[in-house]
């Protein structure tokens, strides 16, 4: 299809430059980025703009005769099945592309676009009319149905923490502060008596303040309903997971991703004992992504001192995995559990 004829049809040309100085002053000024892959790129111009811009910028054609005809640093590939590597570039663009993909494909390709770029910019063309150019297109989509099948989740990475576990924060801190996930949100509820942890580091993540009055020595009670705040921030908030990461749980940066790709309501990485080095392993919710079907149909409103939370949560959703599926494993993620 986007062969010579389809290019002097549409265009005129395979080379179209109008809009790619403009574009690419956008890109630098809106995310200054070191990588951008821009795909559809046609004969690649906007790449070119790019690396002239000091940008370490590369194209994905599907047409072979672009390429052919391209400025350089451009590759046959197709969007559905992107050949690199994981958040391999800090922008992935594309101009007048998703017009030309099945409808069937876009999530897909959309999966495939998050995850090898940190961030997203796409300029899709919802016009009605039938303009020679248009007429090429596949999917005609109003601008409100591309907005929401082009969405990015938006992840809640929380957890609650006490005083007693300071020992370990400030490197909790540090790791969520730099995973690699590009669209998340930090929370931590803190059930210290007096709120030491806000006091202390609450320049440095969000921290909200759990009434503990009554409950001071009631830790799990404390837990409890800190989990039950966090899960009432995280369904007014709209996100579509939460990323549940215990203050002395350290996991490696692309843990969302990894989690996310099980595709399950609770994905879980079951992780060393606190402080050990002989392979045992403790399992919980302490590095769980949950959903927000899960969130929306389970809760911890009143699991008080009855048990545990990830006990509390399991015992209410075990009888309903084929409804909630879930995922527990060990070994994937690289993992520290950090000891006082």
């Amino acid at each position: 299809m986007f062969d010579s004829s389809y290019y002097d049809k549409i265009w005129g040309t395979v080379h179209r430059h109008d809009y790619c100085k403009t574009l690419a002053d956008n890109l630098i000024a809106k995310y200054n980025p070191r990588s951008v892959l821009d795909i559809g790129t046609g004969c690649g111009y906007l790449v070119k703009i790019l690396r002239d811009k000091g940008v370490k910028a590369y194209g994905l054609e599907i047409s072979e005769y672009a390429v052919a005809n391209s400025h350089g640093n451009i590759l046959v590939g197709d969007v559905r099945d992107l050949p690199f590597s994981d958040k391999s570039f800090d922008v992935v663009c594309s101009q007048g592309l998703w017009e030309y993909i099945p409808e069937s494909d876009i999530a897909k390709a959309w999966s495939e676009c998050l995850r090898v770029g940190k961030n997203q910019e796409h300029n899709i063309d919802t016009t009605n009319d039938q303009s020679d150019w248009s007429k090429e297109f596949v999917t005609h989509k109003p601008a409100e149905w591309w907005a929401e099948k082009l969405r990015q989740p938006k992840v809640l990475v929380a957890c609650p923490n006490h005083i007693v576990k300071e020992y370990s924060f400030q490197r909790w801190i540090d790791n969520v502060k730099n995973l690699t996930f590009p669209n998340y949100d930090i929370l931590v509820v803190d059930n210290s008596p007096n709120g030491e942890l806000i006091e202390k580091y609450g320049d440095q993540v969000p921290i909200i303040k759990l009434p503990t009055e009554g409950i001071e020595h009631l830790s799990v009670t404390r837990m409890n309903r800190s989990m039950e705040l966090i899960r009432q921030k995280f369904l007014e908030g709209g996100y579509a997971h939460w990323m549940d990461i215990e203050s002395d749980v350290i996991p490696e940066s692309s843990v969302i991703e990894k989690l996310m790709k099980l595709k399950v309501d609770w994905a879980s990485h079951a992780y060393p004992a606190r402080g050990t080095t002989d392979g045992s392993v403790q399992q919980g919710i302490g590095c769980s992504l949950l959903s927000r079907h899960l969130l929306e149909n389970f809760d911890w409103k009143d699991a008080e001192d009855n048990t545990t939370p990830d006990g509390w949560l399991w015992e209410r959703v075990r009888p309903r995995v084929y409804e909630f599926p879930t995922h527990e494993m060990y070994g994937i993620i690289k993992m520290e559990h950090l000891a006082s």
